[in-house]
Parts: structure tokens; sequence; C-alpha cells
């Protein structure tokens, strides 16, 4: 599906916006591809570090989701694995550290546990003696204090997980983890997508997160962070948006992303030169790791305390007058009006890209106007590319696309040949079209310009019987067919005529 418009990377800071243009001729992969990972790896590594006041005095986390419609070869894998490359291995590096604690952990438990019960012994050998044990209470509760902690995994990249393992990944004050998946079909059927109010909270930035444990314990998360990056074929998305499209629309949960479907590349991906020596992916991959050391850091202290990114003042004009341009074209039947639920987001939307933006330059003191255009540009983009998903629009091209596909084979198949009825199964049979579903769409939009009736054709199954030596009536069934409209299919119409209509 073409994009009207190329992906602003160019409103990205230098060095994320530069590595995006070089993935552009590197890998030739769509600029609205590379862009969204680009935010998806930014709101991975600086959420646990920074939320933003907006103007209207709100604190917001910086996170954002996206979510990209994309099939296979279109080099997702290779654009996230080079992008996201920090992540991933500091994800690996703390996996074996934890092996290592774990290893340490079990032979400290067994030796705390065997203290305990020497503790133990010493007070049933005094009770049986009828001896005071009194002064054992005080050894037995400094001992208790003493348990060792069990180690804890800290792993931000995760494909999939039930609400039970993301509330314990959670747990506690300030955690943060990332949903990053190149193969989106398995994050759509699994437990994250089952718990769509839970995703909702953590990108609103919910003060507390709690879920009762069938043991009576109960697991609090405090100030969580969660970004979803969706990368998902077109079948697998518009199916799922056909299962649960109401749901989620209706939730907000869509609202709350950033959504994009890029123009193919493949058939233009041509190779002039083989060595390629990387300038600015280096310089990204750099500033990445510095910001994953920040947080390092500061969980070696034992607690992170984020900091509010603030707006300077000259960007309340601007906030005023970007708001309620918007609010009047959400009015009905202005340009916003079919995704108001986006709409309503996008200052939001702004005001985390901008910030961070600003963390991620290394800039001091406020966000300034010139930050602030830069998202607006990028949330523009992406909010013409909602409308052009999820509205009718799209809704009405695909069905014209499908309906003339068929019409095309019809008339090449059937038309061309003086058949003028077709039963509509050896069409499904023959897979013209993807599947039933996009038969049923192109039909209809055939049969609401008059140039095919679909109708049934009734007919009786009889069955021999042995027993009494005859046929009997069964049951009644019917076969849809198709009727050509002649008019519509003028080869037809030369055919049946015996001209030699060309």
């Amino acid at each position: 599906m073409a994009d009207a418009v190329r992906y602003p990377l160019n409103r990205f800071p230098e060095i994320a916006g530069q590595t995006g243009q070089e993935m552009t001729e590197f890998i030739q992969a769509p600029d609205a591809l590379i862009g969204p990972i680009i935010l998806s790896t930014l709101s991975t590594c600086i959420q646990p570090l920074a939320d933003v006041r907006l103007p209207t005095g709100q604190v917001r986390p910086v996170l954002v989701n996206t979510s990209i419609i994309a099939d296979s070869g279109e080099r997702k894998t290779a654009v996230e694995s080079l992008l996201s490359a920090p992540l991933h291995d500091r994800d690996e590096a703390n996996i074996k550290q934890h092996e290592a604690d774990m290893k340490q952990y079990n032979v400290d438990l067994q030796y705390w546990k065997g203290k305990g019960a020497a503790i133990n012994g010493k007070i049933r050998k005094l009770a049986l003696k009828g001896q005071p044990t009194d002064h054992l209470r005080d050894e037995l509760k400094a001992h208790a204090d003493e348990k060792p902690a069990r180690p804890r995994l800290r792993r931000m990249m995760w494909l999939n997980a039930s609400a039970r393992a993301i509330m314990d990944a959670l747990d506690g004050e300030g955690e943060s983890i990332a949903f990053i998946s190149d193969e989106g079909h398995a994050l759509l059927k699994g437990g994250a997508f089952q718990q769509i109010g839970l995703l909702n909270k953590a990108w609103d930035g919910a003060r507390s997160l709690p879920l009762d444990r069938a043991n009576g314990e109960m697991v609090i998360a405090r100030h969580p962070r969660v970004t979803i990056a969706l990368m998902v074929q077109e079948a697998v998305f518009f199916g799922f948006l056909k299962r649960h499209g109401e749901e989620m629309r209706g939730s907000g949960h869509w609202a709350r992303y950033l959504v994009a479907w890029p123009e193919s590349t493949q058939g233009t991906r041509f190779i002039h030169q083989l060595t390629r020596q990387w300038k600015w992916l280096p310089k990204f991959t750099e500033r990445i790791t510095q910001i994953l050391q920040e947080q390092d850091t500061l969980l070696k202290k034992g607690k992170i305390t984020r900091k509010i990114l603030e707006f300077s003042p000259e960007v309340d004009d601007r906030w005023i007058y970007l708001s309620n341009i918007i609010e009047e074209m959400i009015q009905p039947n202005d340009f916003y009006h079919e995704i108001r639920d986006a709409s309503s987001k996008a200052m939001e939307m702004v005001g985390r890209i901008a910030a961070l933006f600003h963390y991620f330059s290394g800039e001091e003191g406020d966000i300034p106007l010139a930050t602030v255009n830069r998202a607006v540009d990028i949330v523009r983009w992406h909010l013409d590319e909602f409308k052009r998903i999820f509205s009718g629009e799209y809704h009405l091209r695909k069905a014209q696309d499908l309906g003339e596909k068929l019409a095309a084979y019809l008339q090449r198949q059937y038309a061309d040949r003086g058949q003028m009825e077709i039963e509509k199964n050896e069409i499904l049979h023959n897979r013209v079209l993807g599947n039933r579903d996009e038969l049923n769409e192109a039909l209809q939009y055939l049969t609401e310009q008059g140039r095919v009736q679909v109708f049934t054709q009734t007919r009786y199954a009889n069955s021999y019987s042995e027993h009494n030596s005859r046929f009997s009536s069964g049951r009644k069934y019917g076969t849809r067919y198709i009727r050509l409209m002649a008019y519509a299919f003028p080869q037809a119409q030369g055919a049946m005529l015996g001209s030699t209509y060309t």
C-alpha cells in the first residue's frame, strides 16, 4: 500500500535520522519501517529514566507504542536486530550474570536453611529438658532477617508473555520491559494481548498495577513502563482486526499506537556495491549503550528515580494552537472525525516523542519549540496513516481492488468463452483471491455495481435403499452461483451471439 508522503526521518535527531537514512541505502528497507523501529528503540531504553510534564501540567511516560504492517521479506528482522543490538546484548549479559547469581543463591539458601535447622534443634532440646527458650527467639528472628534474596533477572526485551509473567517482571518500583516482535502474530495470539486493560494502563502511566496470585499473595507493579513494537504481516493484522477490531478500537488500545503500513521496496533493491562502511549506526549504538549504562548505574544504587522533562515556555502558544486545530478537525464530517480516538491522543504523542528526542540528544534544560515541531511532523504522518488504515477509505479501496481483480479473472476465464454462470465454490477452489472472506467482499462490490448477480439453485440429494429397492428423496441443499451481467462483460455477449468480437 503506497505511502502518500515519505516518512520524515529528517525530523529525527541527527544521529538517529542519519542512521535511518543510512539503513534505507544499505539495507534498502522501507523508510516507514525504519523510523518506527528507531522510535521503539528510543522508547525502550529511555522509558525507565525519564517522564515528561506536558504543557497541560500532566506528568506522563515517554514511551510510545508502534505497529508496523509489513509482509515477509521487507527486512524487519534485519532493521530491528541492528537498531536494538545494545538492548539484546544487555539482556544476554544479564541472563549470564543471573545464572551465576542463582548458583551462589542456591548455596547461600542451603546454608541459611541449615543454620535455621540448627537453631530449631537447640529450641527442641531445651524444651524437652524443660529449660527456657526465650533467649533463642531473638536469634531465630535475626536468622529470618538474614534470608538471602532471590536474584532478579532484569530482561527488557520480550516476545510474548502471560499476564502473570508480565506482572512478575514488573513487580516492584519503576520496572521496565518491552514487547518487540518482528513476528507479531505470536504477540497478537499470546497472553499479552489477552490483557488489553493492563497494557492500556501501562501506557497511561498507572501508579500501580495489582495482581492477586492464587496463593493469596499480591504482586504490585508501581509506576511500570511497557513499550510495545508490533511488526506483523498484512493478512494477520487485518484478520486480527476482523475478530477483535471493535474491542481494540472501543478500548482505545489502537489509539495508543503510532501505526505504519510501508510501501514495499521489494523488486527495487538492486545492489551496486558490496563493501559498505557504516558511519552513523555505530554512533547510534554508542548513544543507546550510554543510556542503558545510565540505567544500570541507578539500579546498582538500589532505585531508579525518573527525571521529569519540562517544556520551555515558548511551547505553550504552539501547543494551544495545535490542540485547537485537532479539536476542530474531529468534528462531524471533518478530516479526523473517523479517527477521533487517535486524534485525541495526538498532542500527548507529540510530547512523548519530543521528550525522547530531547533525552537521546543529551540536551540540557527544557525541551525547545524546535524539538516539538519535529515531533509534530512525525505524529502528523502517523495520524494520516492511522486514518488511511482504520477509516472507511481503506476498506472501500480494498473492496475495489478485490472486485476488479475478480472481474478481470471472470472476464478472462469465463466471459471470453461465453460462460455466464459459474459455481461460487469453483472460484473459491481456484484460489483467485486469498480466502472466502475476500471473495465475498469482491462479490459484494461487483453486485452493488450491478456487474454480477449471486443466487442459489436448490437441489435434492437422492439416496438408494437396498432394503426396499427404491430411491428416496434426500435432504435439500443449495448451490451458490455467480451470474455475469452481459453489459458488464461484453466479450461474453459476443461469444454467445457467435460473433468474432475481439
